[in-house]
């Protein structure tokens, strides 16, 4: 389950714990897409919970570099390029269109 910074975030994750705590396993995904702190579910009862009573594992999603997100570098695209390079995703002027199993 992604959490972030914003206090809906955290609603959320509350939620889902209140309605699954006894049938689930919970893994913390912490997105760091928008910011690197995340004060507000640090501080939290649910975090508590979550990590204490419910075992649950905490995973940082580190920010990608703006250079692999710009850049136009995408496997769907590398997949679809009828001449795509060797084994290794690289960013193709022209992708094909696929339409297969459309």
């Amino acid at each position: 389950m992604p959490v972030n910074h914003e206090a809906d975030s955290l609603d959320q994750v509350q939620r889902v714990v209140e309605a699954m705590a006894s049938h689930a396993r919970f893994v913390i995904i912490r997105n760091q897409v928008h910011a690197e702190t995340f004060a507000l579910y640090d501080q939290s009862q649910v975090r508590v919970r979550l990590l204490k009573k419910l075992e649950a594992k905490e995973i940082a999603m580190p920010r990608m570099e703006e250079w692999l997100t710009n850049a136009g570098l995408c496997f769907a695209s590398w997949v679809a390029c009828p001449s795509r390079p060797g084994p290794h995703p690289l960013r193709c002027a022209k992708p094909a269109l696929v339409t297969d199993g459309l």
